[in-house]
């Protein structure tokens, strides 16, 4: 039987994993559109 406590603390935990794991991909994200939009510029951009 666990306390109180330790389930806070257990919930706790894997919503910062949880929260981590989606900055993580959204930083992915972000750096793998800025790259694709310096490898490929948009046409409008470059007149």
């Amino acid at each position: 039987m666990m306390t109180v406590s330790d389930m806070i603390a257990t919930g706790a935990e894997y919503m910062l994993i949880g929260i981590g794991v989606v900055f993580g991909v959204l930083a992915l994200f972000y750096v793998v559109i800025k790259l694709m939009l310096k490898l490929w510029p948009s046409k409008e951009e470059e007149s």
